[in-house]
């Protein structure tokens, strides 16, 4: 080779180091403009939420202004726009931790998680800046997460107990009383396809829709309902969806329903013709976690 080819070739990569120095620059100056922004926005809802109040703050009017159904909506169009060789799957966590990041400027986000086998979905969902503090069950994550200990709690998907039909009272059963937290969002956000979530994460507010989104209601009533009349109900209600989970000697059943439900929607009005006393309330709703090119995609794939 000679000397003047070594030279081009060597010019070459320089060029081609030198764009890529003024892209991570450009990337950068993009990342320090979005902190900003997001920093003009809490300090917007923080002075609106303060001109709105009258009394002493309550719980969940303070700490970051977590919006996971927004959050969701901002991945999925990026998704939608991205193309090129650069793999998707890692797109996906990085926009993850920019937006923890972008939550904890706001102030401590601190996670109750039910057990200690949570904290890698946690961190990749919220972030290597969060503290995850793990409780002895998902109702003690719930609790302190109530009391003020935590930003949210983080709980397991309710198992089916369709044959077992304990008669202890599960997780999901606590918040279908009124002013009770909600599930707001599901973990991991990037899973493989027709599976349920691994993870619940239960927030001191409602739920708000994504625009892709499935709700969870906790169906109760005084006596025994059989699975198949529930599965009828859902049908008449026009709902379409699954039992997940039964409890409380067969009286409490936990269904999963595509789209956003609200506390109002007509739907649950038509769920109470399976018994006279059944009442079905809504205990919060997630986004559907993401699916990349078509297939199925797991946790850690790259």
């Amino acid at each position: 080779m000679t000397t003047a080819v070594r030279t081009l070739r060597r010019a070459t990569l320089d060029d081609l180091r030198a764009e890529i120095d003024a892209i991570d620059d450009s990337l950068h100056d993009l990342l320090m403009r979005r902190a900003g922004l997001a920093a003009d926005i809490a300090r917007l809802k923080d002075g609106a939420a303060k001109a709105s109040r009258n009394a002493r703050p309550k719980r969940r009017d303070r700490g970051p202004f977590f919006r996971p159904g927004r959050e969701a909506s901002v991945v999925r169009r990026i998704l939608g726009r991205h193309t090129g060789p650069f793999p998707a799957t890692a797109l996906v966590r990085i926009w993850r931790e920019v937006m923890g990041a972008l939550l904890h400027l706001q102030g401590p986000v601190t996670v109750a998680a039910a057990g200690s086998g949570f904290n890698e979905l946690v961190r990749d969902h919220f972030g290597t800046g969060a503290t995850v503090r793990a409780r002895a069950s998902a109702v003690a994550a719930i609790r302190a997460m109530s009391a003020g200990r935590a930003t949210v709690a983080v709980v397991p998907w309710p198992a089916s107990t369709d044959r077992r039909w304990r008669s202890e009272r599960p997780w999901w059963v606590s918040l279908a009383k009124g002013g009770a937290p909600r599930v707001v969002a599901a973990l991991p956000a990037l899973a493989a396809a027709r599976q349920s979530p691994a993870a619940l994460i239960v927030a001191p507010m409602p739920p708000e829709p994504s625009g892709h989104d499935r709700s969870l209601i906790a169906f109760l009533s005084r006596r025994t309902v059989s699975s198949p009349a529930i599965a009828r109900a859902l049908t008449a209600s026009g709902l379409e969806g699954r039992i997940v989970a039964r409890a409380a000697e067969g009286r409490a059943a936990l269904l999963d329903v595509m789209g956003f439900v609200s506390d109002q929607s007509v739907n649950l009005e038509a769920l109470t013709i399976v018994a006279d006393d059944a009442r079905p309330v809504v205990i919060g709703a997630y986004a559907v976690p993401y699916t990349v090119g078509g297939r199925t995609v797991t946790r850690g794939e790259s």
